[in-house]
């Protein structure tokens, strides 16, 4: 039987499980969502272990679909971002998971940046000194769970959680710790520096290791990974670049999904001397620069949740309101900071704002507003992003939960002014962790050796909303800088 791969990306809202065989063709998939609960207006938490249950599903859902007539070759994963949780020396929890999206160390960001510290630890580990950092997530627990904090054996995220329990390792590729704030990512280890700063060794963290690394002693600890090979793999954001083929100089992605980011690739860690953007290691000499915004996705479902009629088509729905309004909302404009905000501004304590409301302005007014603002923040991630590579941007290839709106690809063209990219894979980040997994099994030995991604679509921006748009992106900056002091 000819030999297959999964790619698993263990997401904020759900875990996928894609099979690919060695072109490329997706065989099968499957996915399992779970949500997160608010115990206070600055967290975001999840349960680890109904994550671990959603893995298990979709691994097992998919080998079935495939194995009849495929063999399994290997499972390489890839991971969102950012978050911690402390265990104990069994890998039992003693938190709930801490997302990226959590905002509690506020003051502990807050202090490091004051005392030129965050920057200089940005410049060792590439990682903006900010509330979803896991170093400053640890300082807090430091200072407000002192007890919890000497009682935890390990501090790890959702990866290494899931690959305890399916290994009995403690492992992290160090794409993944390349964005914890604790990780030299000139020297892809624990920075000693940092972790003396919190106080804490590196053995109270898990070993780094790399992306390609393989393990097959699973066996015992659960049946869907019976007799099947693991591989680290590396983070989303990371893997969505590998997946999309934008890992070339000049190409740059942009992924929408619960989250956002803008991304490209460099040879060496590209660090922004305002510390506006990140810089992770993905593989080999590989690493990810580009800028992430808390608000895309879950700004819509707040929009959808509290101001329209719900039911399975309200995002259809939605979409088919706002291209029945000019480019620009006619002066309508919002700032979609509802969760805080990331690159490039890095101020947890930023809030949305409508601007310029009207009584001409209607419902359908405030949808477009909404949307275009999300991709007004998208435009500020790129230019900086370009300003602080010095790499000019030939083509923008584009993936997540946004290609299914063609209205949205149109508009985010047109405000960017920039050609889209849509390609013919599904999930860019599960493909790049095949790609990962291809590599580390030695069915490969180059990215280049794997047929890319052919072009789908590509949605060109509309040459008459330019000035409008323009215009609007200017303001929308203004709009930040005079209001940043009052949030």
């Amino acid at each position: 039987m000819n030999p297959f791969l999964i790619g698993l990306d263990i997401g904020t809202t759900s875990t996928k499980a894609v099979a690919f065989d060695l072109e490329g063709n997706t065989l099968a998939q499957h996915s399992v969502g779970y949500a997160y609960f608010q115990p206070k207006e600055d967290r975001r938490e999840q349960n680890p272990e109904e994550i671990f249950t959603a893995v298990v599903e979709v691994l097992s859902t998919v080998r079935k679909k495939v194995e009849q007539t495929h063999l399994l070759a290997g499972v390489s994963f890839s991971s969102v971002m950012h978050s911690l949780m402390l265990v104990d020396e069994k890998g039992l929890p003693l938190t709930n998971l801490i997302t990226w999206a959590d905002n509690r160390s506020v003051e502990e960001a807050d202090a490091l940046n004051a005392s030129g510290s965050g920057l200089d630890f940005y410049k060792i580990n590439g990682t903006a000194t900010h509330p979803m950092s896991p170093l400053c997530k640890l300082l807090w627990f430091k200072k407000n769970e002192p007890k919890l904090f000497e009682k935890a054996y390990k501090f790890i995220g959702i990866k290494e959680f899931v690959f305890y329990h399916l290994t009995g390792q403690f492992i992290i590729d160090t794409s993944v710790a390349s964005a914890t704030g604790l990780f030299d990512i000139h020297n892809l280890s624990w920075s000693q520096e940092i972790l003396d700063y919190i106080g804490i060794s590196p053995e109270r963290l898990s070993e780094p290791v790399s992306p390609f690394h393989v393990t097959n002693s699973c066996s015992t600890f659960h049946e869907s990974v019976k007799n099947t090979l693991l591989v680290t793999g590396a983070n989303d954001g990371c893997l969505a670049n590998l997946g999309a083929g934008a890992i070339q100089k000049g190409s740059l992605a942009i992924t929408v999904g619960t989250s956002a980011a803008v991304r490209l690739t460099t040879n060496n860690p590209l660090i922004d001397a305002q510390a506006r953007t990140f810089c992770y290691h993905l593989a080999d000499n590989y690493y990810i620069s580009g800028g992430a915004t808390n608000n895309a996705g879950d700004v819509l479902g707040w929009y959808v949740k509290n101001f329209m009629n719900r039911g399975s088509n309200a995002y259809q729905r939605f979409f088919k309101e706002i291209i029945k309004i000019d480019a620009g909302s006619e002066g309508l404009l919002f700032l979609p900071y509802l969760l805080g905000e990331r690159s490039p501004h890095f101020n947890a304590k930023a809030r949305g704002v409508y601007f310029g409301i009207s009584a001409y302005h209607n419902k359908s007014h405030f949808e477009r507003a909404t949307v275009e603002g999300i991709s007004y923040a998208l435009r500020d991630i790129t230019e900086v992003l370009i300003e602080a590579s010095g790499i000019s941007v030939e083509n923008i290839i584009v993936g997540g939960g946004v290609t299914k709106q063609t209205a949205w690809l149109q508009l985010m063209a047109d405000v960017l002014n920039r050609p889209l990219i849509l390609n013919d894979v599904i999930e860019h980040s599960a493909y790049g962790a095949v790609k990962i997994g291809m590599k580390a099994l030695g069915f490969i030995s180059d990215f280049k050796d794997i047929k890319e991604a052919q072009i789908k679509q590509t949605f060109y921006p509309n040459p008459q909303n330019r000035e409008v748009y323009d215009k609007g992106f200017a303001k929308f900056r203004r709009l930040y800088q005079v209001l940043k002091e009052e949030f």
